[in-house]
């Protein structure tokens, strides 16, 4: 039977604060220090989480070094008539300049039939006779990209029921119904547009069955065929031709969008100021992560009296962060060229603050990139490939289950152990406070029996 406790009632002894100061001890010297390696522990991983993102930010930067997505050096292209032909340019393009004639634009196909009606919701053609030839066989595009169906008219159906029939049935083009005329005197008429540019894909024909004809309607029509663009460039013989006036794979690098016939000239070079700012972007985010890690290994150092405290920050007691940092420095160190003006990265303006960021000099650069952009690509290529490629040094400590996966991953493997433990050591305190506090409750029983015979045997003394 479960013992009721006034503490210190028989005893003066204030059982409830001595089993609670017992406790407090045991936790102070079992649960607390495990509290502790918890909470560093989730500080840690919670930096690292962050580091992690820091370091595949960088390799997204680094990802415009390498040769395979065209290098550090941005082009620009420009085009001396934008009203004939506009230009875009990537970095893999190559330093040009050459005419573009454009003969021909790109275009998709549009066929109206030429009957009109006053109303979209009257049957089009009441008076048809149905001898099993009274559809409209549609064709849009050719060969693999073809496609074709059979629009049903019978004496019911409307000019809008003929609409949503093709527009159901086609992926390729689109039916609308329109008003040749006026609002007090509508006229309206049905119309075919292709979706895409180009014979390919975008021609429209049509097949009118000689029952819907004989009643009186799509008899005639009228077609603006889709054609293809076409142009010529300057040192290459012969017309190319391309279904749209969207062209990216002439010029490996170069996108042109035609606008209209007529001939313009396209002039690439070297864009300066857009691989600085690409150059300034790394430099940036570089700075960024050696800056965070500082931040993260402070140990601050707090006295008062004879007792000293040290507070680590979440990084400052572990050493993988030092170890991608030297990785990083020793492979912008590491990156050359072997001959020619520009060999180092201090070549390109970047050299190395007293705290270990990085600071640009952008003059530096840019003098660079006009003598020699080859140097520059190739150099900087060199660092892409060593930190940023998909087998690199970034992604030895950023891919899954990589170095800093298995770090994680074996801390929260720790905490957990952890956790397990300050349960099982509280469940024991529990225990031990619930012994505890039936032992005082029973001090007090026995106290109180012997004061009430005391009381007893003092009443019945002369």
């Amino acid at each position: 039977m479960a013992l009721i406790n006034f503490s210190g009632l028989a005893s003066g002894i204030d059982s409830t604060s001595l089993i609670q100061a017992i406790l407090d001890q045991q936790r102070a010297a079992r649960v607390r220090p495990l509290q502790d390696k918890v909470s560093r522990l989730t500080d840690t991983n919670g930096a690292f989480g962050e580091l992690k993102t820091k370091l595949e930010d960088l390799k997204s930067k680094l990802q415009g070094f390498r040769t395979i997505n065209g290098g550090i050096v941005a082009k620009q292209a420009a085009s001396t008539d934008e009203t004939v032909a506009t230009v875009s340019a990537s970095n893999s393009a190559s330093n040009t300049t050459f005419s573009i004639t454009v003969a021909q634009l790109a275009r998709n196909a549009t066929y109206s039939f030429n009957s009109t009606f006053a109303s979209t919701s009257t049957a089009i053609a009441p008076t048809i006779s149905d001898t099993g030839n009274s559809s409209i066989a549609i064709t849009v595009g050719t060969g693999s990209e073809q496609e074709a169906f059979n629009l049903s008219v019978t004496s019911t159906t409307t000019l809008d029921e003929l609409a949503t029939q093709f527009n159901a049935s086609s992926e390729k083009a689109v039916a609308s119904v329109i008003n040749k005329g006026t609002s007090a005197s509508p006229s309206y008429a049905l119309v075919f547009s292709s979706l895409y540019e180009g014979s390919e894909k975008g021609t429209i024909s049509a097949t009118v069955g000689t029952d819907i004809t004989t009643a009186g309607i799509f008899s005639a029509a009228t077609v603006s065929q889709a054609q293809d663009a076409q142009f010529s460039v300057s040192g290459v013989s012969g017309t190319i031709t391309r279904s749209s006036n969207s062209i990216s794979d002439v010029f490996n690098g170069l996108t042109f969008q035609l606008e209209k016939t007529g001939t313009t000239t396209i002039a690439v070079s070297d864009d300066a100021d857009a691989t600085a700012s690409s150059m300034q972007e790394f430099v940036d985010t570089y700075n960024d992560i050696v800056e965070y890690i500082k931040e993260n290994n402070i140990i601050t150092r707090e006295e008062d009296g004879e007792e000293v405290t040290n507070t680590f920050a979440a990084l400052a007691d572990v050493s993988l962060d030092d170890q991608i940092l030297t990785a990083l420095r020793s492979a912008i160190s590491s990156s050359g060229n072997d001959s020619g003006s520009i060999r180092i990265f201090a070549d390109l303006g970047i050299t190395t603050n007293r705290d270990g960021t990085l600071a640009l000099n952008i003059d530096t650069l840019k003098e660079a990139i006009s003598n020699d952009p080859t140097a520059v690509g190739t150099l900087t290529a060199s660092l892409g490939e060593t930190l940023g490629a998909l087998g690199g040094t970034i992604a030895k400590y950023t891919q899954f289950n990589g170095l800093l996966d298995s770090t994680l991953n074996s801390n929260k493997s720790a905490i957990t152990k952890m956790q397990d433990q300050i349960i099982n050591i509280e469940r024991g305190l529990a225990k031990q406070e619930q012994t505890l506090t039936n032992q005082f409750a029973r001090l007090e029983s026995i106290v109180g029996r012997m004061q009430s015979q005391q009381q007893a045997l003092t009443s019945i003394l002369p």
